[in-house]
């Protein structure tokens, strides 16, 4: 059993980030969740669709804190329902400050305080892809990217806190009249998929469209 604590409002805001590219799609229904997975010394929450891609190293931010035998011990792999994810968004404010989750081999289990509330589900059953290599590398005609994507992003975000590389993109502010919030611009290394950080942590991938 892997077993950690974290604070129910940064487990909450986890969620939020990584529900950005979590799949719908039931053909793929490995991709229909959150994989929780520990490889070597990092601890990773990762969500892709095959367009969309968000991974957070968790200990590193500070999002979990694992038992010393668990971190120390074999890599895991959980992938965890969108279903849960969307059910504790909602419920998540009736936890205590504090709220644990154990796995085990066939389900991951949320706990409120001292066994106040607690919800169990099924995790999915099926393999993680290896995340690290859907992301494309060495690029050749692509045709930038989806702008839609790019919406839902600052729609799950507040966009000013994303921080940008500026090898791949810039924004060039475009004032409006009578209009609060100027548009962007979006200048984009076609050979690149674009990619984005937050202030918590998280990485987000857009990947490119090809021709």
């Amino acid at each position: 059993m892997i077993k950690f604590t974290v604070r129910t409002s940064r487990l909450q805001a986890l969620f939020k980030v990584l529900s950005f590219s979590i799949s719908t799609e039931t053909t793929r229904y490995y991709l229909n969740g959150v994989c929780f997975e520990k490889v070597g010394d990092e601890v990773n929450f990762v969500s892709t669709d095959g367009h969309k891609l968000t991974y957070i190293n968790a200990l590193q931010n500070e999002y979990c804190q694992l038992a010393e035998g668990d971190v120390a011990g074999k890599d895991f792999s959980f992938i965890i329902p969108r279903g849960a994810i969307e059910e504790f968004l909602k419920v998540g404010k009736f936890f205590s400050d504090i709220t644990t989750m154990k796995f085990n081999e066939k389900t991951v289990s949320f706990i409120s305080g001292n066994d106040d509330v607690v919800k169990t589900y099924k995790l999915i059953d099926g393999t993680f892809p290896q995340w690290r290599k859907v992301i494309p590398q060495n690029l050749q005609k692509v045709s930038g990217f989806s702008a839609k994507y790019l919406k839902q992003l600052c729609e799950v975000l507040d966009s000013e806190a994303l921080v940008l590389s500026a090898k791949i993109y810039k924004f060039k502010p475009l004032a409006e009249a009578g209009k609060k919030t100027p548009k962007a611009k979006i200048e984009h290394d076609p050979n690149s998929p674009f990619t984005a950080t937050n202030d918590k942590g998280a990485h987000f991938v857009i990947m490119p469209m090809r021709n």
